[in-house]
């Protein structure tokens, strides 16, 4: 049982041994102790990169915070969390989201809250309810993802302006 908080980092890359070598994001899992932690924290982070990690069991399995800018995860797993997969606060700008699958959460699989941030190639499934939230931020692009079976929405947009939402498949089942 493990989480990762990394805080005031900058320009730091955190990958996994098994990705780096075979490209398999399965066996490097982040297992956080307990339905209210966070399995990944980046907070007053800067340029880094998160590449793929397993992340479940937590409450949010990765968690972007204020000061959080231009951060990336890539080809990551993010499932099984008892709140959403990614959350997106107020506060944190421009971080991006690639080649990833958000699947399984017991609520949201993105909640964006924050601007300017970035989710592409993403599949994104079996969510209890929306697969990608955008509220009170701005100026979000979802692009070039594949949004299915998630409980509410696949995309929902509320209190949120300026956002692009640009060549998805979004399905219900």
């Amino acid at each position: 049982s493990e989480s990762v908080n990394l805080s005031w980092k900058t320009n730091l890359t955190l990958v996994a041994r098994a990705w780096l070598l075979s490209g398999d994001n399965t066996s490097a899992l982040i297992d956080p102790p307990g339905a209210a932690s966070r399995g990944v924290v980046l907070s007053n982070a800067k340029k880094v990169v998160v590449r793929g990690l397993s992340i479940t069991g937590a409450g949010e399995g990765f968690s972007i915070r204020t000061g959080a800018v231009s951060n990336v995860m890539d080809s990551c797993r993010i499932y099984g969390n008892s709140f959403r997969g990614i959350e997106d606060e107020p506060g944190a700008r421009a971080n991006r989201y690639v080649n990833s699958e958000v699947f399984g959460n017991a609520g949201q699989g993105i909640r964006v809250r924050g601007p300017l941030a970035v989710f592409s190639n993403l599949r994104i499934h079996g969510n209890a309810a929306e697969g990608v939230l955008l509220t009170n931020g701005g100026t979000n692009r979802v692009v070039r993802n594949i949004i299915y079976s998630n409980g509410t929405y696949g995309v929902r947009i509320a209190n949120s302006t300026n956002n692009k939402i640009i060549n998805n498949t979004v399905t219900r089942s």
